[in-house]
């Protein structure tokens, strides 16, 4: 979901808003604070309390919303909430953006069942958010990390490479290389190569766009090479990953 130029404006919803950051920027407004989106940020809110979020980046900003509702959730938020930072940023392609697309997927089937299961991985999910808020006061990631993880976000397209970054930030190579992954969890290269396959999944649910062209857009010379890659992160195909999409939206319609 998202738009170049969307925007959200509300209050007194009873639900609380699960949203993850797949692509570009926004911006969230929440008691009176700002809070800027990034690729792999997640925000978790009371939309009851008045809420506000649009597009910052002029290419557009594509995020994953979710509205959850139940008894439960007042407990398991109030305890997210103590932290005062209703944003996390759990990174692309981590094993917590899994268990978000597994709670979007068990969410949508609205069953007994499913209710029990979206419980089960929410809870899951608040505790290492909390886990990670503890940890982010620890450990602050340094603007310069912060600097190169935005000009991936812009121009995961474009080539690029370990020595052109440390030639473009000013920074060693040996730098970049050791203090990312201590601050992300994942190399340079990884985190490039998990952004555009985040970007694929967009254009495959949400265009028509072929294999072949989205391969280009997203930075692959290659459409043999994106489609080998893809497999081995999604463990599927696009053109299975866009059919399964289709079929499941099918079936909600």
């Amino acid at each position: 979901m998202g738009s170049k130029k969307h925007f959200t404006r509300r209050t007194n919803l009873e639900s609380y808003l699960l949203a993850y950051t797949l692509k570009g920027q926004g911006e969230l407004v929440y008691e009176d604070r700002s809070y800027l989106l990034n690729p792999g940020d997640c925000f978790f809110i009371d939309c009851r309390k008045p809420h506000y979020y649009r597009t910052l980046d002029e290419n557009g900003w594509s995020y994953d919303p979710i509205h959850l509702g139940g008894n439960h959730l007042g407990d398991l938020y109030a305890i997210f909430a103590e932290y005062g930072n209703p944003v996390v940023s759990i990174g692309l392609h981590s094993p917590l953006s899994h268990q978000l697309e597994k709670l979007w997927e068990i969410a949508a089937q609205n069953t007994l069942y499913s209710e029990l299961q979206t419980h089960q991985i929410l809870t899951n999910l608040i505790s290492e958010f909390i886990m990670l808020h503890h940890f982010s006061e620890c450990k602050s990631i340094p603007t310069a990390i912060k600097e190169i993880q935005h000009y991936i976000s812009q121009h995961y397209a474009d080539p690029i490479t370990l020595d052109f970054l440390a030639e473009h930030m000013h920074l060693s190579k040996f730098y970049i290389s050791h203090e990312f992954k201590r601050y992300t969890g994942t190399s340079v290269m990884e985190y490039v190569k998990n952004m555009r396959i985040n970007v694929a999944k967009t254009l495959l649910t949400g265009t028509d766009l072929s294999v072949y062209e989205i391969a280009l857009q997203i930075g692959f010379n290659y459409s043999n090479y994106f489609y080998r890659v893809f497999q081995e992160m999604e463990n599927t195909t696009p053109i299975q990953y866009r059919k399964q999409w289709k079929h499941s939206e099918g079936e909600r319609s």
